[in-house]
Order: structure tokens, then C-alpha cells, then sequence
């Protein structure tokens, strides 16, 4: 997982600085056709990865409730987990269609792409970001042996993974949490 990890940091942020430093070359560039222009930006493009973005609105939302800890804001972060749901429901059809079409699904399959897809969220989000505020990504080549030990460190996917979970329990396990009231 790590050395996937890093190897999908690097492409996000190397796709990022080439779009940064020769998109408008490439696009103006009278020796490419359009379809090549096109290929050259859904390559560049395809390790922007927004998938985080959901994940934020649930923990601002979240957040909300716990410091404000009112009616409207408990219904933000019902919506916000629901849309969430909703997301992660789509993906799951989306690599389910794929899957089949390689003649590989099981669900084993199917829970092992969602878990590898969403586990790198947090990575593959933000690299590309660092490298539109111009921050450095330090080198760190894949591991390619199996004897040597990948560094122990504590990943930002359960750094967050732990701040969901934390505020789902703060969320749901206060009394004072109004409950929504469907008024006809």
C-alpha cells in the first residue's frame, strides 16, 4: 500500500506540473492534431482527483453540529452522510460495470477496488493541489524489494479516517442532538 501510495502521489503531482508548465504549449502547438491535443489533456488530467471533496463537506458539516449543535445543522449532516452514501453507491455501480466488463467481478473484486480507490483519496486529492501551490514533492523512489521494510508511519487516510469516526461518535452519542421532525 505505501509504495502504491507514493507512486500514485508522484503521478498526481507530475501530471500537475507538466499541465502547469506545458498545457498552453501543447494546446497552441500546431504539430498536434486535436485528437492528440485531447489525449495529451485526459492523460494529464486523469489523476485530478476530486473524490475528497465529499469527504470535507461531511467533516465541515459535522464539525457544524457539534459546535453549533442545532436542528438545521443536524439536517446538513444528515444530507452531507446521505450524499456521501449516494457517492460511494455510484462509484460501487461504476467499478461494478467495469469490473464486469472485464470478466472479473465478484464482490470480493468489487470491495477490493472500492477499498484501494477510496484509501487513496486523501493522496491522490491533494498532491495535485501541492503542486498548484508549487510545494516540492520529495523523492521517494517505489520499493522494489521485497526483504526491505517500507517506512512505519501514520498515514493521512487514518489520520482521517479517525476524525470522521470521532465526530460521528460526538455527533450521534450527544443527547442534546434535536432530531429532525418531518412536518406535513
Amino acid at each position: 500500500y505505501y509504495s502504491l501510495r507514493r507512486q500514485r502521489e508522484r503521478w498526481a503531482h507530475g501530471n500537475m506540473q507538466i499541465i502547469l508548465k506545458d498545457l498552453y504549449s501543447i494546446i497552441t502547438n500546431p504539430k498536434f492534431n486535436w485528437q492528440q491535443k485531447w489525449s495529451f489533456f485526459a492523460q494529464l488530467t486523469a489523476w485530478l482527483h476530486p473524490n475528497f471533496i465529499p469527504f470535507l463537506l461531511l467533516i465541515a458539516s459535522l464539525g457544524m453540529l457539534i459546535f453549533k449543535n442545532n436542528q438545521e445543522d443536524a439536517m446538513i449532516a444528515t444530507y452531507s452522510l446521505l450524499s456521501l452514501a449516494v457517492f460511494i453507491l455510484m462509484k460501487a455501480v461504476y467499478f461494478s460495470l467495469f469490473l464486469a466488463k472485464q470478466n472479473n467481478f465478484s464482490i470480493t473484486n468489487l470491495l477490493q477496488t472500492l477499498a484501494s480507490h477510496f484509501g487513496l483519496t486523501v493522496t491522490m486529492s491533494t498532491a495535485w493541489i501541492a503542486a498548484l501551490l508549487k510545494q516540492p514533492l520529495f523523492f521517494n523512489r517505489t520499493n522494489k524489494d521485497p526483504e526491505e521494510k517500507t517506512p512505519r508511519y501514520l498515514p493521512r487516510e487514518l489520520i482521517l479516517a479517525t476524525i470522521l469516526f470521532l465526530e460521528a461518535i460526538a455527533v450521534y452519542s450527544s443527547s442534546s442532538v434535536p432530531s429532525a421532525k418531518i412536518t406535513t
